[in-house]
């Protein structure tokens, strides 16, 4: 296999790993773009279980504080009945001002209960509206996922396929160089660049004017002597 026949074969080659890296940049960017919707997804989700933890909270309090609004009255009651037993002014008084206490309190609990009411409304409005737009976002995320996947399946056929070509066009490449292209790839990327001059286009370093003339009349694969890319004329 001529020299011109290698270099065409290695160049082919990193186009088919140009285009293999492209592919794997475009998997890994809809992934993640799935990942981060799907991550905004679970926030607005949190948010839905943590206004829903404050609507049960609250609504425990609000019968607790029902309960203790229902005693109150039922204490109003009971004095309001004994008033008629009383046989002293004394007594009565006592039991006026005992009355009167407990409907203070009864007016204060009845005050937070209508407050809390107020919030237990707010609460249920502001989840409704948290769960739309949980809705919302699941949906979009469903329909997102359901097209980004089309597209990394499809990718990742591609890559599978000229993977493949690589492999099968690698075979017509002398062992050797086949290795040494593979390990240049994998370390730095572009394998295979040009002399441009007595420059190498993948380092942009000069090369010495004998080595520059070496690397053109050549009949070898030759390797840049600053960054051991392989380099051609």
């Amino acid at each position: 296999m001529e020299l011109k026949q290698i270099i065409a074969a290695l160049l082919q080659l990193q186009e088919f790993d140009i285009k293999i890296d492209s592919m794997q940049k475009m998997v890994l960017e809809l992934t993640n773009r799935l990942q981060n919707q799907k991550q905004e997804a679970e926030k607005e989700k949190h948010v839905c279980l943590q206004i829903e933890q404050e609507l049960r909270q609250i609504t425990i309090q609000s019968k607790q504080e029902e309960g203790e609004m229902e005693n109150k009255n039922e204490l109003i009651k009971k004095y309001q009945q004994q008033l008629s037993q009383v046989k002293t002014n004394k007594e009565y008084a006592i039991l006026q001002q005992q009355i009167s206490g407990f409907k203070a309190d009864y007016s204060l609990i009845e005050e937070k209960v209508l407050k809390i009411f107020y919030d237990i409304d707010n609460i249920n409005k502001k989840l409704k509206e948290e769960k739309i737009i949980l809705d919302e976002k699941i949906k979009h995320f469903q329909e997102q996922e359901d097209l980004a996947q089309k597209k990394i399946n499809a990718l990742k056929n591609n890559i599978l396929r000229i993977e493949s070509e690589k492999e099968e066009k690698g075979k017509s490449i002398p062992r050797e160089i086949f290795l040494a292209y593979k390990k240049i790839s994998a370390n730095i990327g572009t394998a295979v660049v040009q002399l441009i001059g007595n420059t190498c286009k993948g380092c942009s370093m000069d090369i010495p004017v004998q080595t520059s003339i070496d690397i053109k009349i050549s009949n070898k694969i030759c390797f840049c002597p600053n960054c051991s890319r392989i380099i051609y004329a």
